[in-house]
């Protein structure tokens, strides 16, 4: 999967972004101590966070800071790959989501 920031909407021509600064994440959080959940928060601060791959904002994950940086200014940008782990549960119909 990968995120967009910024985009313009061919719908909604009168209507232009004019940056992203802060990108506050209430789910997954880390706080949680829920391993699933550290795994997503990390694979998202990776690809919001300032480093090669990210987009260089602030990033908040489940209210505490994650990654500190500047805001997206340019139209139409797109994180690296990210992928997440999804955890399964047995159901009487099998393993679900």
């Amino acid at each position: 999967m990968r995120l967009s920031l910024n985009n313009r909407d061919p719908r909604l021509p009168t209507c232009t972004a004019s940056g992203v600064s802060v990108v506050d994440v209430r789910r997954p959080s880390p706080r949680t101590g829920d391993a699933t959940d550290i795994t997503n928060a990390s694979a998202l601060a990776a690809a919001l966070g300032s480093g090669p791959t990210g987009l260089s904002l602030i990033l908040y994950l489940g209210g505490v800071l994650a990654e500190s940086g500047a805001p997206v200014f340019a139209h139409n940008q797109c994180s690296g790959e990210i992928t997440f782990a999804i955890p399964l549960r047995m159901t009487a119909q099998g393993w679900r989501p």
